[in-house]
């Protein structure tokens, strides 16, 4: 595509293509326009913009599904349009001298809407009648009497059910006065009221944005004196598993979930529409006792979250402006509270017993989710040829809780599955089951510290938990992980009393003659270790699970893995993120918008390292399916590449013979030159971006001009001392002159450093007829055509990615280029973002030796003089340092818990082009500091 643009032309078809918004992250925009422009200036970031504009519009733009809320800012909204929709508010009005308040906020609504209002007397009917009926927007008025049962929710979807559905939008409030905590929430009203309806304008775009049906839900962010254990099911999670077939859903998440708490929103009817499809009655809400949490009411008010995204759309959540929280679910709470109050909890007079829950306080499993340890079992009975058993786990310890009256032992779970053909002993897999329980532990140090600290104050240290393996293995566990000195421990498969239905608190008790003041429960999970025993005037010190707290990372939301997600692989490497780096008390420092921050070490581990443990494991199927004797790690990206897959290959049967070949572009393609072709060939190779022409030569062709050639080369006009050499996408037209003086001088240095070259590589690839291939960062292949040319060897060539320049020139030569997470892309703005910033993969990897020169005499290599500082080396070291450490904890977890775990690769591509496609301020500063030479293309030293 060519366009005959001059500079006006193309300023104004950039601006139009930029009003346009081509890119979802403008910091994208601006890199891809450096980039261009160098390349081929004004015309080319035109011409680009074009390309990608025409792609993205016949293709469709790929968007991220969402598993959660995202936070949507009015301020940033404009419209001026007024939808033509039907539209419809519901009022639960049981508080009657509210009425003039929430009819103050609703008569700022601009559109006509028809109102229907639930009220609990007559007395309230009529003044709900006065109130709301002569409001400017009241098109309609139903104002009806309700039994005061099942809260806001219940008149919502029963009484009102027929009217609300005739409506495309709806909005629900109503009069809160939450007066069982004492006033600690006495704003709350007012705050989720002036969310939803700040002014007429504000109203208008929350309307839009539901019209435009993205949204199916619309609601403030949760309320800042609200715990943020608000935010999980609390006592309602049994009651939504029970529910979800009814309302059409085949799963519910887990843990912490979207969902406007305290039942106030804006919605889309289609989006809850299996509310009303679900012919729920009133008789099914419970009487009104005063019920705090654990009713049908509150349940459902959490399906106002789920009900939306399994219908497709997105919920948007409204951000708190004058208390503002990074966490949708305000997890500041945790991260900022002081590092002492734990501490005096525990060495307060008052407490005599500490309690500890055991999983996921005092020891972790490397996933997600912890029951999906019975994904890691139906992989290991699969290699057995035993195939389907985790459902029938599942079903069995179901059928094993019936009538039983108390919880269950695995012994008893096991002995109500009926044994199939090929399973053998049931015995057998009950113990592997066991084997991989123990195997999955690891020890939660700062914890244990906590535990440690209590037994120094001489206080009564015990453990509590909901679990149905045997006491002697827990205590193993235990005992693996250094926690010993504890006076009793009490499971429910022990003594028959759960946590989570409050009877095991109670039963403690009663054992260790306590009031509850004397005892402090320190634990992960919301509902068992925190609401019960506090409901029971038992202290709490909650313990975030890990990976509670690595979910909520705004970067991690996009494409972390739900605990439906039925790649375990993927569960276990967000798992052993979480163990690592998200298992502290507290996080003063934690900055929700960084994934590593300014922590080398830490960008290592979770973006390096998945991406080199994941090529390793490609590295093995290709060489098994290529039958590969023999890789050549590529200097000098290709030492911690090699050193990656020799720890991953620990262990790993029929692996090949694995070196590292000292080379670089410079010192293959000069021996290899043979006419003036050849210098061409090498010279439009590489962008040159504006060095001189000594470092060109110096670089390019190993020969170093003298002020005798100056003075010639500027006598005869060929060229001046002072102008810079550019070389854009293989254009050599100005230097093609000065190429051809110097013909004769670089076909001599080619011949005198071929020679040596032979030497070195015939001591690295032999006289035999292995099967050979090279292993490196990769795009065009140059140095392995190269090697094939020189040596007349078939040697293939296995890379991280690899550009469209890879594949004709190595089939000419009937080998291959593979790209691992990139293969054979188009060298433009369309190529993945892997591609397009593989120059920070390249400073990651690259090792502080210096870049090889040539070889001399007997194969003696010659570097160039080092110019990488030591700050770059200790930077570099730690990346680096992380990375492998992330290969052991994979090649571990794959030894001892699941043999065939590997790091996704569409996982390893993701957290990268997250990490460099979103850097934060303190990523960026970390990045600059790892500087990499790149004078083959004329920019030095490049941080």
């Amino acid at each position: 595509m060519s366009y005959k643009l001059s500079i006006i032309s193309g300023a104004r078809g950039i601006a139009k293509l930029i009003s346009e918004r081509p890119f979802e992250n403008p910091n994208d925009f601006m890199r891809f326009v450096l980039k261009t422009y160098n390349a081929r200036g004004v015309l080319g970031i035109v011409t680009e913009l074009l390309e990608y504009q025409q792609k993205s519009s016949s293709e469709g733009r790929k968007t991220v599904e969402r598993a959660s809320g995202v936070f949507v800012d009015l301020n940033e909204i404009t419209t001026d349009n007024v939808p033509d929709i039907s539209i419809g508010i519901h009022i639960h009005l049981y508080y009657a001298d509210l009425a003039k308040d929430m009819a103050r906020y609703v008569s700022r609504v601009p559109l006509p809407v028809s109102l229907y209002v639930s009220v609990a007397t007559e007395n309230a009917k009529l003044i709900a009648e006065e109130a709301f009926g002569h409001l400017d927007c009241c098109a309609a008025l139903d104002v009806r009497i309700v039994q005061n049962r099942g809260r806001d929710i219940a008149p919502f979807v029963v009484e009102f059910s027929k009217e609300i559905r005739k409506h495309e939008i709806i909005a629900h409030i109503h009069s809160k006065k939450s007066l069982y905590n004492e006033g600690a929430t006495g704003n709350w009203r007012e705050y989720l009221l002036s969310s939803l309806f700040p002014d007429r304008q504000g109203i208008i775009k929350i309307i839009g944005l539901l019209s435009s049906k993205k949204y199916g839900l619309i609601y403030p962010q949760c309320f800042h004196d609200l715990p943020y254990i608000a935010n999980t099911w609390l006592a309602n999670y049994n009651t939504a598993i029970t529910w979800s077939k009814r309302l059409g859903l085949s799963k519910v998440p887990y843990g912490y979930i979207d969902f406007p708490v305290g039942s106030m929103f804006w919605a889309r009817v289609e989006s809850i529409l299996p509310l009303y499809e679900a012919g729920i009655k009133l008789e099914e809400f419970v009487e009104e006792a005063g019920q705090t949490d654990g009713t049908l009411a509150h349940c459902l008010e959490r399906m106002l979250g789920i009900l939306p995204l399994s219908r497709g759309h997105e919920l948007g959540i409204l951000r708190d402006s004058k208390n503002p929280s990074w966490s949708k679910w305000r997890f500041e709470q945790y991260t900022n509270r002081p590092n002492r109050r734990i501490a005096n909890l525990i060495q307060s007079s008052q407490t005599k017993l500490v309690l500890f829950d055991i999983f996921e306080t005092l020891i972790t499993r490397p996933l997600l989710f912890g029951d999906r340890i019975k994904d890691i079992l139906e992989a290991r009975l699969a290699e057995k040829g035993i195939h389907g058993f985790k459902a029938v786990r599942i079903n069995a310890e179901k059928k094993a809780r019936i009538g039983t009256g108390s919880d269950v032992t695995l012994l008893e779970i096991y002995s109500v599955i009926e044994p199939a053909d090929g399973w053998g002993p049931l015995n057998q897999i009950m113990q592997l089951e066991i084997e991989i329980e123990i195997n999955a532990v690891s020890p939660r140090h700062a914890v244990i510290d906590l535990f440690r600290s209590a037994l120094a104050a001489n206080k009564r240290v015990a453990l509590a938990s909901d679990m149905f393996l045997p006491r002697d293995v827990i205590k193993r566990m235990l005992d693996d992980c250094g926690i010993v000195g504890w006076s009793e421990i009490y499971l429910s498969s022990d003594i028959g009393y759960r946590k989570d239905s409050g009877a095991m608190y109670q039963h403690i008790m009663k054992s260790e003659q306590l009031s509850p003041s004397e005892i402090l429960m320190i634990g992960d999970n919301e509902h068992s270790d925190v609401q019960i025993p506090q409901d029971a005037g038992i202290k709490t010190a909650h313990i975030m699970r890990p990976a509670a707290l690595l979910r909520s990372v705004p970067r991690f939301s996009r494409f972390i893995p739900s605990e439906n997600l039925d790649d375990i692989n993927a569960q276990i490497v967000f798992g052993v993120f979480s163990q690592k780096f998200y298992s502290d008390l507290t996080n003063r420092e934690f900055q929700p918008n960084d994934i590593t921050g300014n922590n080398p070490y830490k960008a290592g581990f979770m973006i390096l390292g998945p991406a080199i443990c994941s090529f390793s494991s490609w590295l093995i199927e290709e060489v098994r399916s290529n039958q590969i004797d023999t890789l050549h790690f590529l200097s000098r990206e290709g030492k911690l590449l090699k050193s990656a897959f020799s720890l991953w290959a620990e262990g790993l049967p029929d692996l090949p013979e694995c070196k590292y070949l000292l080379t670089s572009r410079r010192a293959i393609t000069v021996p290899n030159i043979k006419n003036l072709d050849h210098i061409q060939l090498i010279a439009k190779s590489s962008n040159y971006l504006g060095g001189s022409a000594d470092q060109f030569f110096r670089e390019r062709f190993g020969i170093e001009l003298s002020q005798t050639d100056w003075g010639f080369l500027e006598q005869k006009n060929i060229w001046l001392r002072r102008n810079r050499i550019t070389i854009q996408h293989g254009d050599i037209s100005e230097i093609r002159d000065l190429l051809a003086h110097f013909e004769h001088r670089i076909i001599s240095s080619a011949v005198a450093e071929a020679a040596p070259m032979h030497v070195y590589l015939k001591s690295q690839f032999g006289d035999d007829t292995r099967r050979n291939a090279v292993v490196d960062v990769g795009y065009s292949a140059t140095i392995q055509r190269n090697l094939v040319d020189f040596t007349g060897r078939k040697i293939d060539g296995l890379y991280l990615a690899t550009d469209e320049d890879s594949q004709g020139p190595c089939q000419e030569r009937g080998v291959f280029a593979k790209g691992c997470f990139v293969h054979a892309t188009p060298k433009n703005l369309n190529a993945p973002i892997f591609y397009q910033q593989s120059f920070i993969l390249e400073k990651m990897l690259s090792a502080d030796d210096t870049q090889l020169i040539k070889f001399e005499g007997s194969g003696v290599p010659v570097y160039k003089e080092e110019i990488i500082n030591e700050k770059t080396k200790l930077v570099r070291s730690e990346v680096q340092k992380g990375a492998l450490d992330f290969v052991r904890a994979a090649r571990d977890i794959r030894g001892r818990l699941h043999s065939n775990f590997r790091v996704p690769s569409g996982l390893a591509t993701s957290l990268f082009e997250e990490f460099v496609g979103n850097l934060s301020a303190d990523e960026q500063i970390m990045l600059s500091q790892i500087g990499l030479d790149d004078d083959y293309c004329g920019r030095g030293l490049v941080n």
